[in-house]
């Protein structure tokens, strides 16, 4: 008897590994080292990023500025932005106060961004922001 409660406590532990470890359609797999909220700072601005199910938004003092989708590969993370505000992420130079897809967006700000695409690297609770060069801290 106790042989069979050990194999079937084996089973569901190597289940539980190859179950992890799966692909979950999206080219994702592992655990989402991204999902949950981000918080840093940068010149006196709060910047926070919520990010659930390949879905993130980024909110500079609780306003939102900045949506897009992100895909992982273990504590990579590939973010792409889809919608900006710049009156908001670029309110120091008198952004447009509208949302824009990024195809959308002024050469200004995307010479600033550099690209719609950027990939971060969490490392524990952290990671440094590609864009402004600061450190994000989960909570």
């Amino acid at each position: 008897m106790k042989n069979k409660w050990f194999f079937g406590l084996c089973v569901l532990f190597v289940f539980g590994l190859v179950f992890a470890a799966c692909d979950d359609g999206n080219g994702n797999s592992g655990s989402d080292p991204f999902n949950g909220t981000w918080i840093g700072t940068i010149s006196g601005k709060t910047i926070k990023v919520v990010a659930k199910n390949g879905s993130f938004n980024e909110y500079h003092d609780d306003v939102e500025g900045t949506r897009g989708t992100y895909t992982f590969s273990g504590k990579t993370v590939t973010v792409k932005i889809i919608e900006m505000n710049p009156g908001v992420v670029f309110a120091s130079l008198g952004g447009t106060d509208a949302w824009f897809t990024y195809a959308n967006l002024d050469e200004e700000y995307k010479e600033y961004m550099g690209s719609d695409t950027s990939k971060i690297t969490i490392s524990g609770n952290k990671f440094k922001n590609p864009t402004g060069g600061f450190t994000m801290t989960k909570q």
